[in-house]
């Protein structure tokens, strides 16, 4: 095809509707008996969570779901039943800790904390609880988290002025 010419896509798509035409059954066949081998690959390797997933993805988007089967990490356990999950704001590791408890203290590194009760409304992985040290937010309530004290600007230092 030189300068100036277009290319014409219905004589195109034609073109590849013939040579798909063309081929023989058993290579059609041997095509998508390798695209599902792909896809039990990566149903093979992916997390035990999320096996069926990653078959799926992959018979849809192809290799790239081996790939990201490959790289995919597993989820957390959920807490157990009348447990809550919270993190630890020194060490960030995991706590399950009683749904009515308003105090813990790490496993790993012993610190202290209140917790934050579930905000209403808010249901599954959406109502997490968020531990916090005592004093957190200058002592002010959970209701009002954004508010805070105002504290007086300091005087002016009349040795670093711009304009004299």
């Amino acid at each position: 095809m030189g300068w100036g010419q277009q290319l014409d896509t219905e004589v195109l798509a034609a073109d590849l509707g013939d040579f798909i035409v063309g081929l023989p059954a058993g290579f059609l066949l041997f095509l998508f008996a390798l695209w599902v081998i792909i896809a039990l690959i990566a149903r093979a390797v992916a997390p035990n969570d999320r096996r069926t997933t990653f078959f799926w993805l992959t018979l849809i988007f192809g290799f790239v779901g081996v790939w990201a089967a490959a790289v995919a990490s597993p989820r957390a356990p959920r807490p157990p039943l009348g447990r809550k999950q919270v993190l630890c704001l020194r060490c960030m590791a995991p706590q399950n800790i009683l749904e009515s408890a308003t105090e813990m203290t790490c496993w790993r590194c012993g610190e202290r904390a209140t917790t934050m009760p579930p905000q209403p409304g808010l249901s599954g992985k959406f109502a997490q609880t968020r531990a916090s040290k005592p004093g957190f937010l200058g002592g002010l309530d959970w209701s009002s988290p954004f508010t805070t004290r105002a504290e007086p600007d300091p005087p002016p230092d009349d040795d670093n002025r711009l304009f004299r």
